[in-house]
């Protein structure tokens, strides 16, 4: 099961690698709330909400 998690964390990892419009966000920078404020920043800077 182990080995079997990894090589599914390997595929996900190349497969992201590959998509050029994935914006990555460091979870651990702080409260739930910090990173729902970056969240949503991001999606105001790309027009996605008013």
């Amino acid at each position: 099961m182990e080995r079997a998690t990894l090589q599914y964390v390997r595929r996900q990892w190349t497969w992201f690698a590959r998509e050029p419009d994935v914006r990555w966000i460091d979870a651990g920078a702080g409260t739930p709330e910090r990173v729902a404020g970056m969240i949503e920043a991001m999606a105001k800077e790309e027009g996605m909400v008013a």
